[in-house]
């Protein structure tokens, strides 16, 4: 058997055949950086372990891009689905009859203004969470949850 079938298999049991190209693109890349002068398969199988260490490196750094995306991917649905949800946890404290409505902006207020913390901004925004999650909690029919809106929203979603 001649050094350069040897060397195929040899080449062929550390690379799938598929990558094959990949390989030679890589190792007379790596050569000419070097200025070697490949003559014949021997001379780019100094090249393997090289190939395989930037494969494993280029799987490693998909993957990793790849669980980015995903999770920003859920972040925005997440984010999505909270705005959806105070949208229409305001629209449906618009549409309360009114003795309704005032009972539970009378438990919002008890709640979200704590002594410590003075009127203004803050205490607007804690003072309407509260109403939006009370009346939620009441009225729960009234706002689909996270799996009802993604059903919903499978297109939105994908």
């Amino acid at each position: 058997m001649s050094k350069d079938v040897e060397t195929a298999k040899h080449i062929l049991q550390t690379v799938a055949f598929e990558e094959v190209d990949d390989f030679l693109d890589y190792a007379l890349a790596e050569a000419r950086k070097t200025n070697f002068d490949v003559q014949t398969l021997g001379g780019l199988r100094q090249y393997l372990s090289g190939y395989t260490r930037a494969k494993s490196a280029k799987t490693v750094a998909r993957t990793a891009t790849e669980r980015k995306l995903r999770e920003d991917k859920d972040e925005a649905v997440r984010r999505a689905y909270e705005r959806f949800w105070s949208a229409t946890a305001d629209a449906m404290l618009r549409t309360l009859p009114e003795q309704e409505r005032v009972e539970i902006e009378r438990l919002a207020s008890a709640e979200a203004r704590p002594s410590a913390i003075k009127p203004g901004p803050l205490t607007d925004t804690l003072h309407r969470i509260a109403c939006r999650r009370i009346a939620a909690s009441r009225f729960p029919e009234r706002i689909p949850t996270f799996d009802e809106w993604m059903g919903g929203n499978q297109a939105a979603a994908a």
